[in-house]
């Protein structure tokens, strides 16, 4: 398991203002829920907002996860949780990956205000040939053809992927400066750079891609979607078109795709605006992780650049992995760092995986923390939210582990009995000789199994009923008469 998967989920927040964010939806000794957790809950998660994720019964639920939640820090704060070494180098490590996602959030926003995504659209055949020269026959074939209607036609016989042939060629728009989308943007690079609306090709491992771009356009991320469905209309009308003049079963299941239409299109351009848009952010965060990089300001070894892969076992304890003119942090420093990792395994650890680290949450926090806006983020709201709900993640998490890792005692009494009652159900298989009949695994190969399933049982159990103890010595109470379907 990746190491940075020990840490505890980063929260990325969206804390949106509300009128209501004040009202009271849950109360307990010692404390309360707003509605404005509920609400920043919803942003955290990213729980879609439809009909059974906002029905009464779902937020009512989720109001009495957080005031449990709360109440176990309450607790955690009274048994000294948060003075324990190991809780404080995990708060340490997840405060790091909240400034940094804050202080992402931040500047794509103010990003996004002055940029937006370059959306390319263009015609293609994609053909299997023989080899290059059978390519530039077909690319010189492609010149010659003239009027929209003749190269569509041409186009749609020729393409070889058949979801292209209802549109005559043409595909939906790509976006050029989103990550994720690079290889298919280097195969139509030469006609982006161009400018034009000239036929280009490239041909890859005895494939031929022509192509030409027909439309160029930078849009908004808040336009993105209904960019999208307008040219996912269009394509609809082509398909509908495409199939009135070709009747036949083969060329309906080709057009099926762009076929649809009303809430199956919509739901097309949505998935696509979300896909083009966490990859435009992505971008953005990139371009100024290099910026920073790349600022003679800050300096870099060149063993924290280079893929870990390539790195020795050990590196010198003095060795400067970062420089610039407040902060200097060492190899040392790392080794410190990464130590505060919950659930170190317990082989031997190399500076090949250290480094990993380093550039996936120590670097990125160095480049920034002297910086402006990481100083407004710590003493922001949104930092002092996150780490109440860090806080609160942190206990909820740690009472859960004290339980599960409790040493239960388990009979081999308890073994026999269940699996006795699932010895024809869940500990059977189909037998070799009738997969209509089921035969009983031997107790022995299941019993290891059995053990697990026990533990797993009785500490679930457990923090049931801890859990109702909780609500009643704290005397929790929810508000459901303040909850409405549909809205949060």
């Amino acid at each position: 398991m990746s190491l940075i998967k020990l840490l505890l989920p980063v929260l990325i927040l969206s804390f949106a203002g509300c009128k209501k964010g004040s009202e009271v939806l849950a109360k307990f000794d010692g404390g309360e829920i707003l509605r404005q957790d509920l609400q920043d809950i919803y942003e955290i998660e990213n729980i879609p907002r439809d009909e059974k994720t906002t029905s009464i019964q779902t937020q009512s639920g989720i109001i009495e996860q957080l005031a449990i939640q709360s109440m176990m820090e309450l607790e955690g704060t009274k048994n000294g949780l948060f003075e324990r070494e190991d809780v404080k180098n995990l708060m340490f490590l997840s405060e790091k990956q909240i400034t940094v996602n804050l202080i992402r959030k931040n500047l794509i926003n103010k990003l996004k205000d002055s940029k937006g995504l370059e959306l390319v659209s263009l015609q293609l055949i994609m053909k299997s040939v023989p080899g290059k020269e059978a390519a530039d026959a077909l690319l010189e074939e492609v010149k010659k053809l003239s009027g929209d209607d003749k190269i569509e036609e041409f186009f749609s016989a020729q393409t070889d992927e058949k979801g292209r042939k209802c549109l005559g060629g043409h595909l939906e728009p790509q976006c050029a400066n989103c990550v994720g989308n690079e290889q298919l943007i280097e195969i139509f690079q030469e006609g982006i750079s161009a400018k034009d609306n000239n036929f280009y090709l490239t041909f890859l491992e005895n494939r031929a891609f022509i192509y030409r771009i027909t439309k160029t356009k930078e849009v908004k991320a808040d336009k993105v979607e209904s960019y999208i469905s307008d040219v996912l209309k269009d394509f609809n009308r082509r398909a509908i078109e495409y199939t009135n003049k070709n009747q036949g079963t083969e060329e309906k299941e080709e057009a099926q795709y762009y076929l649809e239409d009303g809430d199956r299109l919509k739901e097309k351009a949505k998935m696509t605006a979300n896909q083009y848009i966490n990859g435009f952010e992505s971008k953005l965060w990139q371009d100024e992780v290099v910026k920073q990089m790349e600022d003679p300001k800050n300096s870099i070894a060149e063993e924290a650049k280079v893929h870990p892969s390539m790195l020795p076992d050990t590196l010198p304890e003095d060795l400067v992995l970062f420089k610039n003119e407040k902060t200097s942090y060492i190899y040392k420093n790392l080794i410190d760092d990464f130590n505060k990792i919950p659930n170190l395994p317990k082989n031997q650890i190399t500076a090949r995986e250290r480094v990993k680290f380093f550039q996936s949450v120590i670097l990125n926090s160095l480049l920034f923390e002297n910086s402006e806006i990481s100083s407004d983020i710590r003493t922001s709201s949104n930092f002092k939210n996150a780490q109440k709900f860090m806080r609160r993640n942190i206990a909820f998490s740690f009472f859960k582990k004290d339980i599960e890792s409790k040493d239960f005692d388990i009979t081999e009494e308890d073994l026999k009995a269940t699996y006795e009652a699932g010895k024809q159900f869940s500990y059977s298989e189909a037998s070799p000789t009738n997969p209509n009949e089921r035969k009983p695994i031997p107790f022995e190969t299941v019993k290891s199994r059995i053990r697990q399933e026990i533990i797993s049982q009785r500490a679930s159990s457990e923090i049931q009923a801890k859990m109702k103890d909780l609500k009643t010595q704290y005397h929790m109470e929810i508000f459901t008469d303040k909850l409405k379907a549909g809205e949060i």
